[in-house]
């Protein structure tokens, strides 16, 4: 699937997603100390970033990947409140919530879909376009645009003076870089609520009441 067609599928699913009030994003330092005291780092940020509960939790389904998954959502949480990162913090903004939702996307494909284990460590561009062959367009679609921003969107900003021929870095405005930011965060809601049932479905013991 070419980028161009992604990108057409991409509006035509959040046309379909409720997008939330980025106020309520707000949370307060004590919450992000207990992530770090009891490892609800990950279900926090989800909880966020979906403004709902998941009532789930990621530690032992993720297994080996629980730990840069949790270290990841502590990082995105501490730049602040979502609604007020800086322009200078986007780019390390959407990494961070890229490798962690990578980690539960490894998990799902390998141990639900039985993608193989050592292709989807080497590359996760291969692992986005395999969940789109096997059903799961929407989240492959999702993370496929955050593989987009930081392969072509970043690195596009580098230009070449017509006049002279000499390349420059182009800087993109504040507005620029938190529309990417604004969208990340709604890519990721949606990566979340894709993947939260199916986890339930099988770790129901891991569900909280």
């Amino acid at each position: 699937m070419s980028y161009k067609e992604q990108s057409k599928e991409l509006s035509e699913i959040e046309e379909q997603s409720n997008f939330f009030d980025f106020e309520l994003l707000s949370k307060t330092k004590k919450r992000i100390e207990d992530c770090l005291d009891n490892d609800y780092a990950v279900e926090v940020f989800s909880d966020i970033v979906t403004d709902t509960e998941c009532n789930f939790r990621y530690k032992i389904p993720l297994k080996n990947n629980f730990q840069e998954a949790k270290d990841n959502a502590l990082n995105c949480m501490e730049m602040g409140p979502f609604h007020r990162i800086k322009a200078r913090n986007v780019r390390d903004f959407i990494k961070s919530c890229q490798v962690c939702l990578n980690q539960l996307v490894f998990r799902l494909s390998v141990d639900f879909y039985k993608l193989d284990e050592e292709i989807t460590k080497v590359e996760f561009k291969v692992l986005y376009d395999k969940l789109i062959e096997r059903g799961l367009r929407t989240i492959g679609i999702k993370m496929n645009s955050f593989y987009y921003f930081e392969t072509f969107w970043v690195r596009h900003t580098l230009k070449k003076n017509e006049e002279t021929g000499e390349s420059y870095v182009y800087t993109p405005s504040t507005s620029q870089w938190l529309k990417q930011k604004d969208k990340a965060l709604v890519d990721a809601k949606i990566v979340f609520m894709e993947i939260l049932p199916i986890f339930k479905s099988n770790y129901p013991k891991y569900c909280e009441k």
